[in-house]
C-alpha cells in the first residue's frame, strides 16, 4: 500500500506521535522501520510504503538488491533483478559469444548450487533456531529455481558424442574436455569437490588429458563451473573407487573415436 505521508496516514499504520513528528520533520531522508510488517517512509517522494510495497522498497531501492528474507511474495521480483543484472554482466563480458539461453541455465545452476550450500551450512550452526526460518525461505527460492529451470531430454551419461574442446590451454583434446563434462555433470550435486576433481585431474593426467594443476585449479573456477579448491590432494592419486566410472566413460568414448588418440 502505498500513501502520502501525513500525520493521518501515520497514525492509520499505527505510528505513535513521537514517532510521527521524527517522520514529518526529516529533511529530505529515508527510514526504515519494522513493526508488523515493514515502512519506508520517504520524504523524498512525500510518501510511506507499507506491506509489500514497503518490503519492495526496503530490499530493492537505491540500486540495492537484497534477498527477501521476510518477504518471499518478492522472490520472483528478485529473481528478475538479479537474473537481469547477470545476464547484463555477462554480454558484456562474452559479447559475441553470448547466447542468452545458455546464460540463464548457467545462471539457475549456479543459484541451486549456493542456495543448497547454504542451507546445509545453516543446519550445521550451533543455533540453528535462529536460522530455521531463513533456510524455509531459501528453500522456498530453490524450489522457485527448479520449477522453471528448462527441462533436458533425458541422455545416457555415456553417450557418445564429442564436445568440441573450447580450453585448448586446458584439455589437450576433445575427448578430454568431453570427459571431464560428462564427470562434471555428475560431481556438481555432490559437496566433495576437493576429493571428486582431485581424482579427475590426476586420472586426466596420467591418460595425457589435462594440463597443469595451476591451470586446472584457475579453470574450475569460472563462472560457468564455480568449483573453488585450494590445491590438488594428492590421496586422490592413483587407482579408487571413482576409477570405474571414470575408465568405464573414458573407454566408451574412445571406441566411438577411434582416430582421437589417448
Amino acid at each position: 500500500m502505498i500513501q502520502e505521508l501525513t500525520k493521518e496516514n501515520l497514525q492509520k499504520c499505527g505510528f505513535d506521535n513521537e514517532d510521527i513528528n521524527k517522520l514529518i520533520k526529516l529533511d529530505k531522508q529515508q527510514v526504515y522501520l519494522f513493526k508488523d510488517t515493514c515502512y519506508f517512509a520517504s520524504n523524498i517522494e512525500n510518501k510511506i510504503y507499507t506491506e509489500i510495497d514497503g518490503f519492495r522498497k526496503y530490499y530493492f531501492e537505491n540500486d540495492k538488491i537484497s534477498f527477501p528474507y521476510y518477504c518471499p511474495d518478492l522472490i520472483p521480483d528478485y529473481f528478475d533483478l538479479v537474473m537481469s543484472d547477470y545476464l547484463e554482466k555477462q554480454k558484456k563480458l562474452l559479447n559475441k559469444m553470448f547466447v542468452e539461453a545458455d546464460q540463464k541455465k548457467d545462471f539457475i545452476t549456479h543459484e541451486i548450487r549456493i542456495l543448497n550450500n547454504t542451507i546445509k551450512e545453516n543446519l550445521n550452526k550451533k543455533y540453528y533456531i535462529f536460522f530455521r526460518k531463513e533456510n524455509d525461505v531459501l528453500k522456498s527460492y530453490v524450489r522457485f529455481l527448479e520449477a522453471i529451470t528448462p527441462q533436458q531430454p533425458e541422455t545416457n551419461i555415456t553417450e557418445e558424442v564429442l564436445l568440441k574442446n573450447e580450453y585448448i590451454t586446458i584439455f589437450k583434446n576433445d575427448i578430454g574436455f568431453t570427459l571431464f563434462t560428462k564427470m562434471f555433470e555428475l560431481y556438481k550435486t555432490e559437496n566433495t569437490d576437493l576429493a571428486n576433481f582431485s581424482f579427475l585431474f590426476y586420472a586426466m593426467e596420467k591418460d595425457f588429458l589435462v594440463c597443469s594443476q595451476t591451470d586446472f585449479i584457475k579453470f574450475l573456477e569460472n563462472d560457468k563451473y564455480d568449483v573453488s579448491i585450494e590445491k590438488i590432494d594428492s590421496r586422490q592419486s592413483g587407482e579408487n573407487k571413482k576409477s570405474k566410472l571414470y575408465n568405464s566413460i573414458k573407454e566408451t568414448l574412445q571406441k566411438k573415436h577411434e582416430k582421437s588418440t589417448i
